[in-house]
């Protein structure tokens, strides 16, 4: 497999996968600083500074307390808190280090040309998994009530957009579940992530009542804002107005895979796109993804299905 170049075409998946904690944070502190190189998005630029220190944060708390919030993000008094940063015209609150690894690969740099799911799209999202997994490195043991790391499941879209001048342009998403924290943390985030999506309106859905996964597989199954496409379309429904949006919805792809299945950390190595072994990490939506894909009138649940449908 030829594999496109990333983050603005100077960085190769090889040399991504291979970057130590160290050697991220670098990186991420050069989107800051070097925006142009990097071709970060205009109205995210003010966001990529507090963006990266809010990961240092947690990165450096993360090496001397693994118990306390692995992961997420602390105000002064220790108590779980946001981060707000832009996408396009419009902000969002993100809870996690997870989040903002994704909202950050999603602003930097432009899509090439020879974009693919398999040279270009699939890769991207795995090396949001491998940033943090090498972030939040997993943890085991009698102490921990938890196992801190990367969140298992990893999911990208794509879309066209139209911009000045009527010059048409492909935009990417990342995004990560909730899979990590202990349960008082993770149900704190689901709580943010609900509300964000009942306060945009996309979520449709009665407040209180179970999803749709709990009310088909039982209450203790995942609810709303708990997929890694949550952040996702709240980022795609906030674009346009009317057919604009409708266009754009149309346009969107995705994929989203277990991706603690898809790579080999021994040898650096992801799965290859067009391998046999790839099936058995894709994903298709949950039933609650293809709720919310239904609020609008462009998204078509044909263009996220990669493996055959249990229902």
């Amino acid at each position: 497999m030829v594999y496109a170049t990333f983050f603005n075409q100077t960085t190769t998946l090889k040399t991504a996968l291979l970057m130590d904690a160290a050697a991220i944070m670098k990186t991420f502190d050069a989107f800051a600083k070097k925006p142009d190189l990097y071709n970060v998005q205009e109205e995210a630029r003010d966001c990529m500074e507090p963006a990266v220190s809010a990961i240092n944060d947690i990165y450096e708390r993360f090496k001397t307390q693994p118990e306390r919030h692995a992961g997420y993000i602390e105000d002064s008094l220790s108590q779980l808190s946001s981060l707000r940063v832009s996408y396009q015209s419009n902000t969002f609150d993100l809870r996690t280090l997870y989040d903002i690894v994704a909202w950050i690969l999603s602003v930097v740099g432009d899509v090439p040309s020879i974009a693919t799911r398999a040279n270009y799209y699939y890769p991207l999202m795995m090396i949001g998994y491998v940033f943090c997994a090498k972030l939040i490195p997993k943890k085991n043991g009698k102490e921990f009530k938890f196992s801190p790391g990367s969140p298992t499941v990893w999911a990208i879209m794509w879309f066209k957009q139209t911009v000045t001048g009527n010059q048409q342009v492909t935009r990417v998403v990342v995004g990560a579940t909730l899979d990590r924290p202990d349960q008082v943390t993770k149900d704190n985030a689901k709580a943010f992530r609900k509300d964000l999506l009942d306060a945009s309106h996309i979520l449709g859905w009665d407040r209180n009542q179970l999803s749709v996964e709990q009310q088909r597989e039982g209450a203790e199954k995942q609810d709303f804002g708990h997929c890694a496409e949550t952040y996702m379309l709240l980022f795609i429904c906030s674009l346009g107005q009317g057919q604009e949006a409708t266009a754009i919805q149309r346009s969107v792809e995705g994929l989203a895979a277990n991706a603690s299945l898809l790579y080999t950390e021994s040898s650096a190595e992801i799965v290859d796109y067009d391998s046999k072994q790839i099936k058995g990490g894709l994903l298709n939506p949950c039933l609650n993804c293809e709720w919310l894909l239904g609020y609008g009138a462009g998204f078509q649940i044909s263009n996220f299905i990669v493996t055959k449908r249990k229902f």
